[in-house]
């Protein structure tokens, strides 16, 4: 309630406004890419900053940065333990009760490289969500939103959820209701989209009780060539030496991106929160040299592209 509270009284301006919210939820792994990762001038979306486990030096930073933004620092702990964080399903569940009408969500290390997208982002009465990144479950012939970037329709998500008792929090546990309605979709007791993890990753259960209602997921186009979602950059502070050349270089990418980012003189002061990145690699060039194979790799000339067109 303290958050809920604190949210409608920042957001005041902007919920009585008629552009789009789009949140963007920091962790103190990502306050880095504030300079880069908000939108330009548009009068149809409002970006607004939500920082989850954010020190108050953070937040001053980020307002300097990108002033006039809103921004929200969320109480993460009633004990005052700074290292503790909300989830995110627990993040999306205040966006929810305080915001009633259609959203959109954007990781901070989700890039829009084409300002064109943005006439493409809406969503139809008909779709539970919409967005441009997606993935296929396991062993089922659909496919379910990816929350890189996602746009909401805020008042089916409210209507399903009440109907079903669901949470947007990873669960394993289904209300008996909620249990037919994804069987009616191909998922009995003990089946999950992704097998694996072994439960309902953030909001699947919503994503799978809204097609049990006949509601859709509405496809935007605009995947690489529009927007490119880094990842794995939460995780950078907890390195490990596994194999870096897997999924095409992918987790080679996000070290390499980072160090290369963090190498701009605005933003030394975070460096010392990748500490574990600099000593594996001291340096992107440095990296570049011990991993000859991503030289003019796919994903190296993306980064690259990537970067210089901060630059710009």
């Amino acid at each position: 309630m303290i958050n809920r509270g604190q949210l409608r009284r920042s957001l005041d301006r902007t919920l009585q406004g008629d552009a789009c919210p789009i949140f963007f939820i920091f962790t103190r792994e990502l306050v880095h890419f504030t300079p880069f990762c908000l939108p330009g001038e548009r009068a149809e979306f409002e970006p607004v900053m939500i920082l989850n486990g954010c020190d108050p030096g953070d937040a001053d930073w980020m307002s300097r940065t990108a002033p006039g933004v809103p921004l929200v620092n969320l109480t993460t702990s009633l004990t005052g333990n700074p290292d503790s964080l909300l989830s995110h399903g627990e993040v999306l569940e205040d966006l929810f009760a305080v915001c009633q009408r259609p959203f959109c969500i954007q990781d901070p290390d989700c890039f829009v490289r084409n300002d064109g997208f943005w006439d493409r982002v809406a969503i139809q009465p008909s779709e539970y969500a919409a967005g441009p990144f997606t993935k296929r479950p396991t062993d089922h012939d659909h496919v379910l939103p990816d929350t890189f970037f996602v746009m909401f329709n805020t008042p089916v998500y409210q209507a399903v959820a009440r109907k079903y008792r669901l949470t947007a929090n990873a669960t394993a546990d289904l209300s008996p209701a909620a249990t037919n309605a994804l069987r009616r979709v191909g998922y009995q007791p003990g089946q999950y989209p992704e097998q694996f993890k072994g439960y309902f990753d953030t909001l699947q259960t919503f994503w799978l009780a809204a097609m049990a209602e006949g509601y859709t997921f509405g496809e935007i186009p605009g995947t690489d060539d529009d927007l490119i979602h880094i990842g794995g950059t939460s995780y950078l502070h907890r390195s490990d030496s596994d194999d870096l050349s897997h999924w095409d270089y992918w987790p080679l990418s996000v070290r390499y991106f980072n160090l290369r980012l963090l190498d701009r003189p605005h933003l030394e002061r975070f460096r010392s929160r990748f500490e574990t990145l600099f000593r594996q690699h001291r340096s992107a060039d440095d990296l570049l040299d011990e991993f000859p194979g991503f030289v003019g790799s796919r994903r190296h000339v993306a980064m690259d592209h990537l970067l210089s067109g901060f630059d710009r």
